[in-house]
């Protein structure tokens, strides 16, 4: 399990506080160079520091984050300090042995590796470690991100924050739409549900209530909001090439204008819509209405011929299909009108919902299977033995008569060949979109980056007044920033901005985001791995922007890319915007077969001495535990990580 669903995380980011060693190399003063947070006493801040939160603030031409004791503060930090509970051959797992090794797999464990990777330069921890590290759990108390994911856990309505689900708008994607969906989808974010969700989320949950209530709430540095892999539409822009090539993300507006405005069930979400509106689209129409006032003047700025701004589709309601008896499992007719549009089909039984068409022919509720032939309206309903209807109940259905993909209004657009001649068939870079209508969709994006991102400003700000808005834990991904118009939206309501990272920032690039974000401070992490010197030597790296040989040369990219990145600065200003550098990840991934991590699933650190075929002692601060049983002896990356992050301190003590 890569993350602890449905909770919010947080990321610590300590500094060298009293009672660790400090890391080999580094002046043996470095612990009376820091203050209780981390923060490096010698970069004080002029002005005065809010009481009990973090800010970030330019010293000369540098950001930085700015702690509670008024430091200047800049982040080292380890992604995912978490526990793979994948099994392995010998059918044990991280989680068990960690057990074997420390003792425990909670607080015993944290604190050593913590230690650990403080040791290697690391002073902080990015979003999706375990919560044993937090400051109620370990006698070190370090600063702390939190992490919610309202877009992500509000389409299943996990813990029934809000009063129903969200949609997954990608589930209704238009069939002309033949790009990347991903897995776990993307948010309606215009739903009322995904703000009352995001609310109740930080005011009820157990944990988001005692870092509230703590003595220890000064240590949180800022919230993030999402996981940029649901963020599809917010990743790699249109105006830099991905590394590798051809990842570059489709345009949110184009997949809004084409998919259906409709969605009735979801069986992945495990969810069955009462209201069937998928608000993003509704947005759109209304920001179109907003500008042309009327269909006439839409039609002739996009050359389209529309003859409604909502569906011309026929809604149909409440159709009987039969009475049931008591005993009867299986239903068929034929319905009254055809033809039947997709995705907008709701089977009732008396008056309660009961399922739903899935765009695909399909029926599904909880209690009921079926079918629909979307043509001929021929429609068959499956219940089990142990739902069936009570006698006397009336099933009934609800749909629309050529709708969406079909009719001739606004909302029923889907990209069909048509309609080329104003919507194109370029859904990423928008090449042979008509002129007003991309002018459109770049404003439609630029409209619902700023909704998703005020939302979530506001709630946390509701629920912790004065703390930092991080934004999703990435934007822009593959090494290339997001669009324009989603910096342009974040320079609005960020305080701090997590680009999407991996490869080196060529300058254009960060003057292209200095040019549309602004002169804001920017995170980012880097994603290295060398499957072949490691212990997952069998496996091709999966999804790594860069894989290389050995553990060294996987180091000495790690090195290329911190020295880049303390010294990036916009051509505009001279500003150096970087505020942090993070690690992906502390683990290696089975699942993902990618050597992302400095600890092997054997609980052994890539350092050359470690993860060996040897039973030998653990390197310091561990050194009193037994480490080594690999199946081979790898190489060692730790070396070059440490001298990079000493790199990083040693800038900003000179600075």
């Amino acid at each position: 399990m890569r993350f602890r669903p449905h909770i919010l995380f947080f990321a610590a980011l300590g500094g060298y506080l009293t009672g660790h060693p400090v890391p080999p190399g580094w002046p043996s003063n470095s612990h009376e160079r820091l203050d209780r947070y981390g923060g490096l006493k010698e970069i004080s801040s002029a002005h005065q520091a809010t009481p009990q939160r973090w800010r970030v603030e330019k010293f000369g031409d540098k950001w930085l984050f700015v702690d509670p004791d008024n430091h200047g503060y800049f982040m080292i930090g380890m992604y995912v300090l978490n526990q793979d509970q994948s099994r392995d051959a010998q059918g044990q797992s991280y989680y068990s042995r960690s057990i074997q090794k420390y003792g425990d797999a909670g607080a015993g464990w944290a604190e050593q590796q913590v230690a650990r990777i403080k040791s290697w330069g690391f002073n902080s921890l990015g979003v999706g470690y375990s919560w044993y590290a937090l400051p109620t759990s370990l006698p070190d108390k370090a600063p702390f991100w939190g992490w919610v994911r309202p877009a992500y856990y509000a389409m299943a309505n996990t813990d029934h924050y809000a009063t129903a689900p969200i949609k997954n708008i990608l589930f209704g994607a238009s069939t002309y739409y033949t790009g990347y969906r991903p897995g776990e989808g993307v948010g309606d974010y215009y739903d009322q549900n995904l703000d009352v969700y995001l609310q109740e989320l930080l005011s009820h949950h157990p944990l988001n209530r005692q870092i509230k209530n703590s003595r220890y709430s000064d240590f949180m540095m800022g919230v993030a909001a999402d996981d940029g892999d649901e963020m599809f539409g917010f990743g790699a822009g249109p105006d830099f090439a991905t590394v590798p090539p051809g990842h570059n993300n489709a345009h949110l507006g184009w997949l809004v204008l084409t998919m259906s405005p409709s969605q009735t069930a979801n069986r992945s979400k495990q969810a069955l819509y009462n209201d069937t509106t998928v608000y993003c689209k509704k947005a759109l129409r209304d920001q179109l209405i907003q500008k042309y006032q009327t269909i006439m003047a839409l039609n002739s700025a996009w050359g389209s011929h529309y003859t409604t701004f909502d569906s011309s589709g026929i809604p149909i309601e409440r159709e009987v299909v039969a009475q049931a008896d008591g005993t009867s499992l299986r239903f068929t007719k034929t319905l009254a009108t055809s033809i039947v549009t997709r995705f907008t089909l709701q089977i009732s039984a008396g008056q309660t919902l009961i399922a739903g068409d899935l765009g695909d022919g399909t029926i599904w509720g909880p209690s009921v299977t079926g079918s629909i032939n979307y043509q001929t309206g021929a429609l068959t309903l499956e219940f089990p033995a142990s739902h069936a209807p009570p006698p006397g109940t009336m099933i009934t259905v609800n749909y629309v008569q050529n709708g969406w993909a079909i009719g001739t209004g606004l909302l029923d657009e889907d990209g069909r060949p048509s309609h080329r001649a104003w919507i194109g068939t370029d859904f990423t870079y928008l090449k042979n979109v008509q002129n007003q209508v991309k002018e459109d969709l770049n404003n439609y994006l630029y409209e619902v980056a700023s909704h998703y991102f005020s939302v979530c400003k506001s709630k946390i700000q509701a629920w912790m007044p004065g703390v930092l808005s991080l934004g999703p834990d990435s934007l822009g991904s593959w090494g290339a920033p997001p669009p324009a118009q989603v910096l342009q939206a974040a320079s609005r309501y960020l305080d701090v901005m997590i680009l999407g990272g991996g490869a080196p920032v060529s300058q254009t690039a960060l003057d292209f985001i200095y040019q549309n974000l602004g002169d804001k401070p920017l995170l980012i992490g880097t994603f290295q791995t060398a499957n072949a010197d490691s212990a997952l030597y069998r496996d091709h790296a999966s999804i790594a922007l860069y894989d290389f040989p050995s553990q060294s040369a996987r180091g000495a990219h790690y090195e290329e890319l911190a020295r880049s990145f303390s010294a990036a600065a916009y051509s505009e200003n001279g500003s150096r915007p970087f505020v942090g550098i993070l690690w992906w990840q502390y683990l290696d991934n089975p699942g993902e077969k990618n050597n992302w991590g400095l600890v092997s699933l054997l609980d052994n650190a890539y350092d050359g001495h470690e993860a060996v075929h040897d039973s030998v002692s653990c390197s310091p601060p561990l050194q009193r535990y037994r480490c080594g049983g690999e199946e081979r002896d790898y190489g060692d990356v730790i070396t070059s990580v440490r001298i990079a992050n000493q790199q990083i301190l040693d800038s900003l003590q000179r600075f």
